[in-house]
């Protein structure tokens, strides 16, 4: 097991510096460049050359590569050009926040996908396995940021305002504090250090909902596909037959003799849906105002930032990485007959 995850961490190697090699390529030959906000038409041919040799631009390309690169072999990033701060800051700043996003879209999500799928299979070609089949395509063919720009718009604003109404109309003041979501940011910028430890709890996951279900429901209702699809399969095999004939109950049989063995294609999605929170974390948390990692990536291509780009890129593909070698890990713990020795 140790040397298959030794070897699984050198081959990360390669991979993190085909990613950052291809940014770079690809941000050389764009037009432009972060010193050219601080000109204008009255900036003289001096003031030029100081502001480029400030940024390091006035280097060659190749020798600011290969300085990229030691850097980012010792986890060294710089400065941002932009917000002239460190980047290792800037980027601890958000990852926790991406990370809180997306582990709370896993926990709350895949749970419940899995359960739909485990109901579908049970209930093959019934009512509610065509239902939730509909269902379940319906939002797996929406993008990610369309869905989010609808729950703003059907949530936090037509939703929202019309609790509003009900309370100013006399209604139970609750409705407002429990049911009406915010539509952007992750506090309540104005009350939120004036409110208790569990009243920040709650407005903390009151900004974490619309993201999160922005971000995982269509990835979700595919996983109930994929998790009817092996449950099938399982529960026709001749062991299941066997539990059945013993006189075990069905509950029993599902959950304790068959839902292990279908679970391992769903680790799989579940470890491949790591880049996927991470891509769709940018229009997610673009569209939410979510000060996360994909919103900082935006906010640094505009701005041309480039070791803000490279770091960004560098952490994500690093926790992309190791987030497959976590789901192909698991295996060995839902299946014992796998071995990686």
């Amino acid at each position: 097991m140790w040397k298959y995850i030794g070897r699984r961490l050198l081959l990360i190697i390669p991979l993190v510096w085909g990613v950052v090699t291809l940014i770079f390529i690809l941000l050389e030959l764009s037009p432009g460049n972060i010193a050219d906000k601080f000109f204008t038409p009255d900036t003289t041919p001096e003031v030029r050359e100081l502001i480029i040799a400030k940024y390091g631009l006035d280097q060659p390309a190749i020798y600011r590569y290969f300085a990229m690169l030691r850097n980012l072999a010792f986890f060294q990033f710089g400065h941002s050009m932009a917000q002239e701060q460190p980047v290792f800051q800037i980027i601890m700043d958000a990852l926790p926040n991406t990370i809180l996003l997306s582990v709370v879209t896993l926990i709350v999500l895949y749970p419940t996908s899995i359960v739909l799928g485990t109901i579908q299979a049970v209930r093959h070609n019934s009512i509610t396995d065509t239902s939730i089949s509909v269902v379940s395509l319906f939002f797996y063919s929406m993008p990610s940021f369309w869905l989010a720009m609808m729950m703003q718009l059907l949530v936090a604003y037509y939703f929202a305002g019309w609790i509003e109404g009900v309370v100013a109309d006399g209604g139970p003041e609750f409705l407002a504090n429990w049911f009406a979501l915010p539509s952007s940011g992750m506090i309540d910028p104005v009350m939120y250090d004036y409110m208790s430890p569990g009243e920040q709890l709650l407005d903390r996951a009151k900004h974490l909902l619309l993201p999160g279900i922005a971000m995982g429901l269509a990835s979700a209702a595919g996983t109930a596909r994929y998790m009817r699809s092996s449950l099938l399969e399982v529960i026709r095999q001749d062991y299941i037959r066997t539990a059945r004939a013993k006189g075990l109950k069905e509950r029993t049989v599902i959950i304790k003799h068959a839902l292990r063995n279908a679970m391992l294609p769903i680790v799989t999605i579940i470890g491949m849906s790591v880049p996927y929170l991470f891509s769709g974390a940018v229009l997610v948390e673009t569209i939410f105002a979510w000060p996360g990692m994909g919103r900082l990536i935006v906010q640094a291509i505009y701005e041309q930032d480039t070791p803000l780009i490279i770091a960004a890129f560098f952490v994500s593909t690093l926790l992309v990485a190791l987030g497959n070698l976590l789901a192909d890990v698991s295996y060995a713990f839902i299946d014992p007959r796998i071995r990686y020795d």
